[in-house]
């Protein structure tokens, strides 16, 4: 606490300084003038002078607190106002991310019909349309965009006395992805281009370059200024400012799966993937995150966190992304980086949304780096075991205890990418669902199910789940097995068997009737998660279950992890 001593009166009172409480504020106000000899005989408490104090105390706590906040808003880590926020980053050179339109791929069909972008379809409740002109001559895949669109004459014309003049664009629902701008100089409206979307960005402009420059506002919106002649064209005097973009929901509109055609002569044959990758508007702290590391990035992507950071940025908070360097793969491949890609609530993207997502990778990777895209790996959480139950200390029944369970297990939250499921976490939670559960002897597994049947055999398959598993050090069937027998074909006959491994890295196949051994099918890479399996010709489905090494999984590069259904059986005890 810092001091000050005044000059009123013979005793050189002394003021408090650090006090930002209104009452620790005024007592030091009334400490300093008992202190200076000049008001012996007054009442601080009931007086008129008491009126002043809680004036100037009023006073001193509005201007300690409006320093405060001022500065609090001058960095970017403390700011709250997204006009603070947006006036810090603008020296990063950042654009926060706008709302994203949700896509869908849909099959269309007509007779040498053409459709733009901006003819309406319906689905949902919202109005779709078209990403660009299509021609429709019989059946045709397109993507539709949710949103409005939106065609607004800039309510000020081009001025050239006006130093680095900027035009809002009036909707904040803005998708600007979508965006678009006109400018008429005199001959027409003629269409310029982002600077931003460039190849090469500024470096190839000129003075006659016919660019615009998208930045975000201080009201949460989005603006545009032109060149100065010098990297980019200056607009001719008194030119007229066209905009044309979408109006989206955002999130809204995903999920959305049946779609209606309002054009004459197209309709809707059948949707091929339901409209994922809408999005709200970047968030004040992921833009904090955010800025920073493009700043460093400079535009260019050389690390997988370079990716990471301009894909979020470019494509919104509707995709959730993973990237690794192909010297992380396995096995490793120098040259290449790795792409995946989900939806929040784990949705495939549509194959349109995939191209962009390498395209746009390809336009910011260094010239000997190749990018490819990696569908997502889901892996299920197991946990069996058993719990022990006190009937006595809770008035639920056995079945509702098994019921909250469930779900727990079907609420129990995990992250798409680049997250961990630590199971003493998970234990934690279980046994505090209620008091009767006093103890449990439950066991954490890997899993993953699937498809055969008759006409579509399962013959050989890779599976990789990317944590380390057990080595069970010669123990057969104790690291890895199929969770129920199934049905394989040999030959001329069908055999229901079961898998295991050996203990020493390879993978049995067995009569499930005798236990007998049919034929070693595949490996195991314990200390890499890797299975390979061949000759299998599986016609029932079935599930491989692991035996992780630790406690913590790792949902390391397209690893999803997701919780499964439990195995859990109660023991009562009272």
């Amino acid at each position: 606490m810092a001091y000050i001593e005044g000059f009123t009166g013979s005793q050189n009172p002394v003021l408090v300084l650090g006090n930002l409480d209104f009452e620790e504020i005024k007592s030091s106000l009334v400490n300093y003038l008992k202190q200076s000899g000049q008001f012996k005989d007054y009442d601080f408490e009931g007086s008129a002078l008491a009126t002043l104090i809680d004036l100037l105390t009023y006073n001193s706590t509005l201007y300690s607190f409006y320093a405060n906040m001022v500065a609090n808003e001058s960095f970017l880590d403390t700011a709250v106002k997204r006009e603070s926020v947006y006036s810090l980053i603008k020296p990063l050179s950042y654009l926060p991310s706008s709302r994203r339109s949700p896509k869908a791929d849909v099959l269309v069909t007509g007779s040498g019909e053409t459709i733009k972008f901006g003819d309406m379809f319906t689905g949902n409740g919202y109005q779709w349309t078209p990403d660009k002109d299509y021609y429709i001559n019989g059946n045709t895949e397109i993507t539709l965009l949710q949103g409005n669109k939106m065609e607004r004459v800039s309510g000020s014309l081009y001025d050239s006395s006006t130093t680095h003049q900027k035009f809002s664009i009036p909707d904040l629902e803005i998708d600007t992805s979508t965006l678009s701008v006109y400018v008429d100089e005199g001959q027409g409206y003629q269409k310029w281009n982002n600077a931003g979307k460039v190849v090469g960005n500024i470096s190839g402009f000129t003075a006659g370059s016919k660019v615009y420059y998208l930045t975000g506002s201080y009201d949460g919106g989005y603006e545009i200024y032109f060149g100065d002649g010098v990297l980019g064209k200056r607009p001719e005097h008194q030119s007229q400012v066209l905009f044309e973009y979408l109006v989206t929901s955002g999130p809204d509109g995903n999920g959305t799966g049946t779609f209606i055609s309002t054009v004459p002569g197209i309709s809707v044959v059948e949707t091929r993937r339901g409209a994922v990758g809408g999005s709200n508007q970047e968030s004040l702290q992921n833009i904090k995150d955010a800025a920073p590391r493009m700043f460093q990035s400079q535009g260019r992507a050389v690390t997988s966190g370079d990716y990471q950071v301009m894909l979020s940025n470019n494509f919104g908070t509707g995709i959730e992304f993973a990237v690794w360097g192909g010297e992380e793969n396995d096995p490793p491949n120098y040259g290449r980086v790795y792409v995946s890609a989900i939806t929040p609530n784990r949705e495939d993207l549509t194959d349109g949304l995939k191209e962009e997502i390498i395209s746009y990778c390809k336009d910011k990777s260094v010239v000997s780096v190749l990018p490819e895209f990696i569908e997502p790996l889901f892996t299920d959480i197991q946990a069996r075991g058993t719990i022990t139950w006190d009937s006595s200390k809770t008035y639920r029944t056995e079945e509702e205890i098994l019921q909250l369970i469930s779900n727990y297990n079907s609420d129990y939250d995990l992250e798409a990418f680049n997250s961990s499921f630590t199971f003493s976490n998970y234990i934690s939670g279980l046994q505090e669902l209620d008091p009767s559960i006093v103890g449990q002897n439950v066991s954490l597994y890997l899993s993953k199910t699937f498809s055969a049947s008759e006409t579509s055999e399962v013959n050989s398959l890779t599976i990789n789940f990317l944590n380390t598993l057990r080595d069970p050090l010669g123990t057969p069937s104790s690291t890895i097995e199929t969770l129920e027998p199934f049905v394989v074909q040999r030959t001329d006959q069908q055999v229901v068997v079961f898998l295991q491994d050996d203990g020493f890295g390879k993978i049995e196949m067995r009569d499930s009737s005798n236990y007998g051994l049919i034929d070693v099918v595949g490996s195991v890479n314990y200390s890499t998660g890797r299975i390979q399996l061949n000759n299998l010709r599986a016609i029932s489905d079935f599930t491989l279950l692991v035996d992780p090494e630790y406690n913590t999984i790792s949902s390391n590069k397209n690893l999803i992890l997701s919780m499964k259904e439990h195995d859990i059986e109660i023991i009562s005890i009272n």
